[in-house]
């Protein structure tokens, strides 16, 4: 791949070395007549760090642009909850964050916890009573159980009196 990539510049560098000699970077006549001293028509800087990306430099009459190509494919890691795709690599990102799936107070792809959840308090029933209890041991229930208040009371279940003074 670092081969390519040497190949590549190579040939615009040529490219652009020929354009210089047949002028069509000609600087303009007023900025060659004067006393300041000038860069050469363009100026290319390459910049291979060990994170192998590469960062050109062009001057064109004292107006810089920059561009930074990565020498290297990019190996993107999927996407997470609270992380969008990040290359292994060097660390660039592409899209967003997936975001996260709560249900019952936590996110079912990664199982963090809903900060907005208000759990709901769980109370012991019967299928024949027509009470719910704070506790399974209450009034000899026989096979007790757990729902929400809100679900109790859905069913038509009142409060029991002894765990509800």
């Amino acid at each position: 791949m670092k081969k390519f990539i040497k190949i590549i510049l190579w040939v615009i560098g040529g490219f652009l070395g020929l354009c210089v000699l047949v002028g069509l970077f000609a600087p303009e006549s007023s900025d060659i007549n004067s006393s300041e001293p000038t860069s050469s028509v363009v100026d290319v800087i390459v910049n291979n760090s060990s994170t192998e990306e590469s960062s050109a430099v062009v001057e064109n009459n004292s107006s810089a642009e920059e561009s930074s190509e990565p020498l290297h494919q990019h190996i993107f890691s999927d996407a997470t909850c609270s992380a969008p795709k990040t290359c292994s690599e060097c660390g660039e990102t592409t899209g967003s964050a997936l975001g996260h799936d709560f249900r019952d107070g936590k996110c079912h792809v990664c199982g963090a916890a809903d900060p907005d959840y208000k759990s709901e308090p769980m109370v012991w029933i019967v299928e024949d009573g027509g009470r719910y209890h704070k506790k399974s041991s209450c009034s000899r229930m026989k096979d007790p159980y757990q729902v929400t208040k809100s679900e109790a009371e859905t069913l038509g279940k009142t409060p029991c009196g002894k765990c509800y003074k």
